[in-house]
């Protein structure tokens, strides 16, 4: 009996493999347009381009969603914008030594144009 329980938990899992959406393997830098320029490095950007993270910058930073359950079973994602914020300047820098300024999403960019960022890069983490 229980052979045939742990048999049944396979063939799902199996079941569960072929019917979910493939990891993207490839995905390659996001560019963002901004609604309003910020600048950067007495630089003015009209939009931000972020790298593909690895998993030193995983360690480094952390991950910047959450995915779990709500109470009526659906899937939640929440976000640490504190987290997101320090994960976008290590992904939008020319190097890990030279990430962009924190102040690049502090006072001068609008709430819209960070929101633009997170779901831009969202997809490399959940």
């Amino acid at each position: 009996m229980a052979e045939a329980a742990l048999r049944a938990v396979d063939d799902a899992a199996s079941a569960d493999e072929k019917t979910s959406a493939p990891l993207l393997e490839e995905s390659g830098p996001v560019t963002v347009k901004l609604s309003k320029p910020v600048t950067v490095l007495d630089e003015r950007k009209e939009e931000l381009t972020f790298r593909e993270p690895t998993a030193w910058d995983l360690v480094q930073v952390g991950n910047p969603f959450n995915a779990g359950w709500d109470t009526k079973g659906f899937i939640s994602i929440s976000c640490d914008h504190q987290v997101l914020v320090n994960m976008l300047c290590r992904l939008g820098g020319a190097s890990d030594n030279a990430p962009l300024p924190q102040g690049t999403f502090g006072k001068q960019m609008r709430a819209i144009d960070l929101e633009r960022c997170r779901r831009s890069v969202q997809h490399f983490f959940v």
